[in-house]
């Protein structure tokens, strides 16, 4: 049994991520707020991710950010490269790197502010990144359906 979903494999190894960030980084200025989606992203909805698009360019689309994608289809997501330039007024960009080694991706969730999720179905799914955000001690935002024409965007922290 896995209480809290993720495994205790998992936990060490994002502990043992985390002492090593704070020892390579050290007090390291950052120059941009980065978010990260790791798994699919527009594949569960164009317009959910515009909504939580639209959000993130409301609050911090006046500052350089980045948008980073792991493991989704970068043919279902490229449409997003321009828009969100477009939406943030170029200071906003868009990553889609492809799926990579379990380490590798929580080392990029580690050097993330934000982490991103898209929830198809309420009643199936609550969004298992989720789990790995809230053991990262990443926040994060979802956008979750509430009926078949509405959606609502939630957040959350750790």
């Amino acid at each position: 049994m896995i209480p809290n979903g993720i495994s205790d494999e998992r936990i060490n190894l994002i502990k043992r991520l985390k002492k090593s960030k704070i020892t390579a980084h050290g007090n390291s200025i950052r120059k941009r707020l980065t978010f990260v989606c790791a798994g699919q992203f527009s594949e569960y909805g164009v317009n959910k991710v515009k909504k939580l698009l639209k959000v993130i360019s409301e609050r911090y689309g006046d500052q350089p950010n980045l948008v980073r994608l792991i493991g989704a289809d970068p043919k279902r997501n490229d449409w997003l490269v321009n828009y969100y330039k477009n939406l943030t007024n170029g200071f906003g960009e868009v990553d889609i790197l492809p799926r990579m080694e379990e380490e590798e991706m929580y080392q990029h969730m580690l050097d993330a502010d934000y982490g991103l999720t898209i929830i198809r179905d309420p009643d199936y799914d609550f969004g298992t990144k989720v789990y790995d955000y809230i053991a990262l001690g990443l926040p994060y935002a979802k956008v979750t359906p509430i009926t078949s024409s509405d959606s609502r965007l939630l957040f959350g922290s750790t």
